[in-house]
């Protein structure tokens, strides 16, 4: 053990303080938080823009009476001195109609081929005037009439307590927390099978392996590189998690509590060594960096494919088959799992299913790993075949 975390701590300072790590670390954290930034001000722009912006008179009784008016769309009102500051205020595209004379017979001023809510809008007005007057005339009270049908509804009765939609910003938050989780999974992958093969086609290795056993600098080097990506993943959370408390992005959001976070790093350590002990064990089988797109490509696809699959098929089809099937196999389950928490989708025993499968593959993949190492670590020229490695004998 002690010879394990010499080689760990080893891996450890290297990949964490190498230059290109530490830029590659701030280059995306400055992205994380950019995009945050850039995400809340465009939600919160189409969130505060009017859907019609109208100009009136100032001091007109139709300011009150177009915003009664307006029932599905967001009104604004601003008072306009003159009919040629109107005329101006839509040829620059800054109100989408003025609006005159009296509820019952308004007069609209509107560019030629727009305005058509502009129009409905005064439409509507006009109705409301002549209903008012009709009502009246037969001696009933319009504000009575009126407060009795904006307070009419129907008792509705849910056949569940399930949540009919899902919650847009617990899938934003998930989003980006398996996008990271991703990015990390390939940037450790892709590192651990580069030093792999540098010390194999450097002949290093075989100076290591002469007071270190194989499975030692497997285990190492994965714990070494592990670490380094959790450290870098704890500066990227809290990149997301300040950044979202500054912007308020997370007010509300349930999958930011602890214990959704503490899960979420669970399943980030649990799918880490998933990969890492079959991408380091697979690179062993190659002798030069040339080779390495022969592992590195399929991984990369791999954890993309998990990756895809968890944010277009559980949103989409939370209860369909592939989705509860593929939440239990391991290589999925990182994935698929804290985005079906996140929807809120999924059971307790799903969960514990998903824990116990991936931890029973991970114990598989490390006697796998190390079998597929020791055998193809030392083997020189091509690329030594998977069926090989497993069949050879040490």
């Amino acid at each position: 053990m002690k010879t394990t975390m010499i080689v760990a701590r080893r891996e450890l300072r290297t990949n964490l303080f190498k230059p290109s790590s530490l830029i590659s670390v701030l280059v995306f954290i400055v992205l994380l938080v950019g995009g945050m930034i850039v995400m809340n001000y465009f939600t919160h722009s189409e969130a505060d823009s009017p859907d019609v912006t109208i100009g009136t008179p100032a001091d007109s009784e139709l300011s009150t009476a177009l915003e009664a008016a307006s029932t599905d769309v967001e009104v604004e009102i601003r008072e306009v001195s003159s009919e040629a500051e109107a005329r101006s205020l839509i040829e620059e595209g800054d109100i989408d109609g003025y609006v005159t004379g009296e509820p019952a017979t308004p007069t609209v001023l509107v560019a030629p081929g727009e305005g058509e809510r502009v129009i409905e809008l005064a439409t509507a007005l006009s109705q409301r005037a002549a209903l008012a007057a009709q009502i009246e005339d037969l001696g009933g009270d319009m504000a009575s009439i009126s407060q009795a049908v904006a307070t009419a509804a129907p008792n509705v009765v849910l056949t569940s307590d399930e949540e009919a939609e899902i919650d847009g910003k617990n899938l934003f938050f998930a989003m980006v927390a398996l996008g990271v989780l991703l990015f990390t999974l390939i940037t450790g992958g892709a590192t651990l099978g580069m030093g792999v093969v540098e010390e194999k086609s450097s002949r290093v290795v075989e100076i290591l392996l002469a007071t270190i056993r194989p499975s030692q600098l497997l285990a190492g080097k994965i714990i070494g590189i592990g670490a380094s990506l959790l450290i870098q993943l704890a500066l990227y959370a809290a990149a997301i998690l300040i950044t979202g408390s500054v912007l308020g992005m997370l007010d509300g959001v349930e999958m930011a509590s602890p214990p959704y976070l503490i899960q979420l790093l669970a399943w980030a350590v649990i799918g880490y060594l998933i990969y890492a002990l079959l991408w380091g064990s697979l690179s062993a089988t190659v002798s030069r960096q040339e080779d390495i797109g022969a592992i590195t490509t399929p991984m990369t696809f791999l954890s993309l494919g998990a990756f895809y699959l968890s944010i277009f098929l559980v949103p989409n089809s939370p209860d369909a088959t592939a989705t509860l099937v593929l939440s239990q196999v391991p290589f999925f389950a990182p994935f698929m799992i804290p985005m079906r928490q996140a929807l809120g989708g999924i059971e307790t025993w799903e969960i514990a299913l998903g824990y116990t499968l991936s931890i029973a593959m991970i114990g598989v993949l490390l006697w796998l790993g190390a079998t597929i190492y020791k055998r193809a670590i030392l083997h020189s020229g091509g690329r030594m075949k998977l069926s090989e490695a497993l069949r050879r004998t040490p």
